[in-house]
């Protein structure tokens, strides 16, 4: 038996939940995390890291999920260091 029981409620009556969400599901420790328009939210509470990525190895689209995201953030990363060297280049009139 879980130390929490975390619901969800729809907001817009008109749409049919899974009944589990409305029920509860029994945690000992939750993270939460979804979307209010463009702005992410996240609430972890009593999780570690290495208890969320037990959950995550557990699930295929929390694994697709954090593969993508990790490609997402390199692609970034590499963006930014092309507009670095670029950046550099141009001050050392090399361009």
């Amino acid at each position: 038996m879980g130390k929490y029981l975390v619901k969800v409620e729809s907001m817009d009556m008109d749409e049919k939940m899974d009944q589990r969400f409305m029920d509860g599901i029994e945690l000992d420790g939750f993270c939460i995390f979804g979307k209010n328009g463009h702005e992410a939210k996240v609430a972890i509470y009593k999780m570690n890291v290495d208890g969320m990525s037990d959950v995550i190895n557990g699930s295929d689209e929390m694994m697709m999920a954090a593969i993508l995201a990790k490609a997402k953030k390199e692609v970034c990363e590499i963006g930014g260091r092309k507009k670095a060297k670029d950046s550099i280049a141009r001050l050392l009139g090399m361009e």
